[in-house]
């Protein structure tokens, strides 16, 4: 039995039987192509039990002279197997109706398996052996909602019921079309996996736009690392740890420290949980936490050239022999992938900074300001300023310069001098400015607002 025969013949044989023909005029008035509209599955198996019986060693004890067929065995297990069958039914479970598939015809397609678990959970082809191991036309079955014995006729499968030459013509139908119907089965399953696939692409780029965001702010994460906002010494720890003077401030510095390293480096030894069954750490335990255990990290850790990229990558697997081409495709094309997102979102970054969202600047800042006495002279220091530009316009923008002299240490007052490259035709060279705590670095910048001038 070839593949090409292979299909469901149920709903057919079910409009089949439903015709009234008598056997007078059956030869003349059946029509092929009437035939050939009444068959909607691709193709159909046509698979007796006596075939199936040849074949499987198991079930060949049952028969003719097996050591368990009816001639052999003891009438107390006649009676007690009695309306039992004698073979194991492939319709039983999809791995048995796959593997009967693979053995019938050298591949596993839902077309073949299907139509051969169906067609037996039916009886389509059954012969009605039971008849023969009973002796009779009747079996003796177990109602098991009464509790009862009751006798029940044993009849053909639909197939065998049919007349003859419905048979012969159901067959050379099949036959002629099971190329065709083969076609269109392929072409359908091609159309569900090209619908499978456009709708995981757009969840994943849903998931790629998520995973973008992260990745921008774990971009400037692995900046931070490489700039004064880290800390990288469990001195310069103490040192801003206690000039911050909030317990919120101080809360939400060492939770920068540790993300820095966590997301901005991937080292997932420095992941901490914020609480525990309800109740937030403190400051002080996750400052210990982070002197203790993730500082010292540096010293047995790598530094990444970049952040990680959490993005869904080909699993990896033992190889044997020599990898294939289609293998290497798939890391070929996740490469790339991953390539393109990052080139994507940083350009997403920088496009956000040029509309005033984020400030990469702000982030790479300490999270103390520094003391205004002596040691600032020579400080390179950016202030926000706003004006008017030469067409009338408002803007505000950062000037940035050195402090060349200390006026009141007491009243946190400098004098700076600025970059030309920062200054308008009409702006002083120098101005004297109050360099307040508040201003330092806020999140919300305003004119007054003060930074350290950070070269790329």
């Amino acid at each position: 039995m070839t593949a090409a025969l292979s299909a469901t013949l149920t709903v057919a044989l079910a409009v089949a039987l439903s015709v009234s023909l008598t056997v007078s005029s059956i030869g003349s008035t059946i029509d092929n192509s009437l035939l050939a509209s009444l068959i909607v599955a691709e193709e159909f198996a046509l698979v007796t039990y006596t075939d199936m019986e040849r074949e499987d060693k198991a079930t060949a004890a049952y028969i003719l002279d097996g050591v368990r067929s009816m001639r052999n065995v003891s009438e107390e297990d006649k009676q007690t197997n009695l309306g039992r069958l004698a073979n194991n039914s492939i319709s039983e479970s999809c791995h048995a109706s796959a593997t009967e598939g693979l053995k019938q015809f050298g591949m596993i397609r839902l077309d073949y398996s299907g139509a051969l678990g169906q067609t037996i959970v039916n009886d389509d082809f059954g012969r009605g052996h039971e008849a023969y191991a009973s002796r009779g036309r009747v079996k003796e079955v177990t109602n098991k909602i009464k509790g009862t014995a009751e006798k029940k006729e044993i009849v053909l499968g639909s197939f065998h019921m049919l007349h003859p030459k419905i048979q012969d013509s159901l067959l050379q139908t099949a036959r002629k079309t099971a190329k065709k119907h083969g076609q269109r089965f392929n072409a359908a399953l091609k159309r569900q996996e090209d619908l499978k696939r456009e709708k995981m692409e757009l969840l994943f780029e849903k998931k790629l736009d998520d995973k973008g965001s992260n990745f921008i702010e774990n971009l400037y994460l692995w900046d931070q690392w490489h700039h004064e906002k880290c800390w990288q010494t469990e001195e310069e720890a103490n040192e801003q740890y206690l000039a911050l003077t909030s317990q919120t401030s101080k809360l939400k510095a060492v939770k920068d420290q540790l993300l820095i390293r966590y997301l901005g480096l991937g080292w997932v030894e420095a992941y901490h949980p914020w609480s525990q069954n309800g109740t937030d750490f403190s400051p002080a335990h996750l400052f210990k936490f982070l002197v203790d255990v993730v500082i010292p990290l540096k010293d047995d850790k790598d530094v990444p050239d970049e952040p990680p990229v959490d993005l869904p990558s080909p699993p990896d697997m033992p190889t044997l022999g020599t990898t294939s081409s289609d293998a290497n495709g798939f890391d070929d094309k996740h490469n790339d992938r991953v390539r393109e997102f990052k080139s994507k979102w940083r350009s997403e970054r920088d496009t956000r900074m040029e509309r005033g969202e984020g400030d990469r600047w702000s982030k790479m800042q300490k999270d103390a300001p520094p003391k205004v006495d002596a040691s600032l002279v020579g400080y390179e220091i950016e202030m926000l300023f706003s004006g008017t530009d030469d067409a009338g316009e408002p803007f505000i923008n950062w000037y940035h310069g050195v402090v060349k002299k200390l006026l009141n240490e007491k009243g946190r007052r400098v004098l700076i001098e600025w970059n030309e490259e920062s200054l308008g035709s009409e702006d002083a060279r120098t101005s004297k400015h109050r360099l307040g705590i508040s201003k330092w670095n806020p999140e919300n910048s305003t004119e007054g607002a003060w930074r350290h001038y950070i070269r790329e």
